[in-house]
């Protein structure tokens, strides 16, 4: 360790303090910054509380006394140089570089006015305290790694990393990630190996296994409804995303206040290639106490098998599961989604690009057991995706209407007016008065033609046909 380091260890000895919140969040905090990729793969899997004190507890053990102490004391000096507003220093990218790297060779800062008075530079500053940077708004600091502070592993002659710091509202990126991340990632591990090579670990200790408990369960939905769908995000990015719905008949439902949701994906080839994991509080649906809980995750065009589980917050019991074969389509596919049904819309005060069933700030629920009543609001949408290559599609629609077994309604080719959820998406969205619907089984069959698109394409001559079923009591 350089003497530097030395120096900085021996003013700040106190270990940091633990982060609050879910026992997720550990995985996202400066002592799991020495992740190896296969206790990352592992940390994933990661369902409880208690499974994840075990983690953390093999963790440390694994990895020796060296390894924790020599980190704390490094999260320690990160808190004390680097905190930024309201948040530790071992959480900022100027903490994160230094508990892996550790101190840099040389610094430089140079910094803009919060008043508008322009640029000033500075040399090498050394390591500054916390608050030497008020007087300033935007500083863009170099830290300059040469080759005697960079592990030999890493086989270069030097290293440099910007940091983008804007003061006043308390954020900051590493400006050169696409340089910086890769050597971040292997001199974590080198260190890591470095350390295990010098002492001797406990045997018989190993990180949690990567197997997810979900693909062998059998617990299956025991009352529930799962409902899953690929959509297109506002940015572009294809995701899955899926719902449990939970009658409130069910009492071990009506019990869970807390719950996690876990999903395990699979390609074709049997390669697990994402998982999700979402603590939730399910939601009131209606006045019959229903509620439902749902989440999403990002996936890549192509073919996939998915197991979804729903787990107790506090002691990863599994309260349903469920398993799924669908495709992501390309981006630039030309398709609608399925109708989808929904009886209960929110208004979001800001909605995230992987928002399950989110679109414009309108949060459109699944209601997932299909079963209505006569006063209910009845809704569905349905999502299109790049009809036709058009930028400007102009939809009709022709809807056909069936109840218990018979076509009661048929209505001519109308137009319908799309909401334009991202560059090339749109949603159809209609919801029905209440009383509109008597009591029986439905089937709600949508034909959907864009008159934009060429005369002898499929989007034109037959367009898009969509359904879905529903009872009404």
């Amino acid at each position: 360790m350089n003497r530097v380091f030395l120096i900085l260890f021996a003013i700040a000895t106190l270990a940091a303090t633990p982060k609050q919140g879910s026992f997720l969040d550990w995985g996202d905090s400066p002592e799991a910054y020495f992740l190896t990729a296969a206790e990352r793969a592992a940390w994933a899997h990661v369902l409880s509380k208690p499974q994840a004190d075990q983690f953390i507890a093999d963790y440390w053990e694994l990895h020796g006394a060296e390894f924790r102490a020599e980190l704390q004391n490094r999260i320690a000096a990160a808190d004390k140089y680097f905190g930024l507003s309201e948040k530790r220093g071992s959480e900022t990218e100027k903490g994160r570089v230094f508990i892996i790297l550790g101190a840099p060779n040389r610094e430089h800062v140079t910094r803009q006015s919060s008043r508008g008075g322009g640029f000033s530079t500075g040399g090498s500053t050394g390591m500054a305290g916390p608050n030497s940077l008020e007087q300033g708004a935007l500083v863009v600091t170099e830290w300059l790694y040469k080759k005697d502070r960079l592990p030999q592993e890493l086989g270069v002659p030097e290293l440099i990393v910007r940091f983008q710091t804007d003061i006043s509202r308390g954020y900051q990126i590493i400006e050169n990630p696409g340089l910086v991340e890769p050597y971040l990632k292997r001199a974590a591990e080198y260190y890591v190996s470095r350390i295990a090579r010098n002492e001797t670990k406990t045997a018989g200790r190993a990180t949690p296994p990567a197997q997810n408990a979900i693909w062998s369960s059998t617990a299956a939905l025991n009352g529930a409804y799962f409902t899953g769908e690929p959509f297109i995000s506002p940015t572009e990015k294809s995701f899955y995303a899926y719902s449990f719905y939970l009658p409130q008949s069910v009492a071990a439902f009506a019990g869970a206040k807390e719950v996690l949701l876990v999903g395990s994906i699979r390609d074709s080839s049997g390669k697990e290639v994402a998982n999700a994991r979402q603590p939730a509080t399910p939601e009131r649906y209606d006045a019959s106490g229903d509620r439902y809980a749902d989440g999403s995750v990002e996936l890549s065009p192509g073919k996939y098998s998915g197991a979804f589980g729903l787990y107790t917050g506090d002691s990863a019991t599994l309260l349903a599961s469920a398993r799924a074969d669908f495709e992501v389509p390309e981006q630039t596919a030309t398709r609608v989604s399925r109708t989808l049904l929904t009886g209960h819309v929110d208004t979001l005060d800001k909605q995230t690009p992987f928002d399950p069933f989110t679109f414009v700030g309108m949060k459109y629920a699944v209601k997932g057991n299909s079963s209505f009543l006569k006063s209910d609001r009845i809704g569905y949408f349905t999502f299109i995706a790049n009809p036709s290559l058009n930028p400007n599609p102009s939809m009709v629609m022709k809807m056909k209407v069936s109840r218990n077994g018979k076509i009661i309604d048929t209505t001519p080719s109308v137009p319908v007016e799309l909401t334009q959820t991202g560059p090339h998406t749109w949603l159809l969205v209609t919801q029905f008065e209440a009383n509109s619907f008597g009591s029986g089984h439905y089937i709600l069959e949508l034909q959907l033609r864009d008159m934009n698109a060429p005369k002898t394409s499929e989007a034109y001559v037959k367009g898009y046909v969509t359904m879905t079923e529903f009872d009404v009591e």
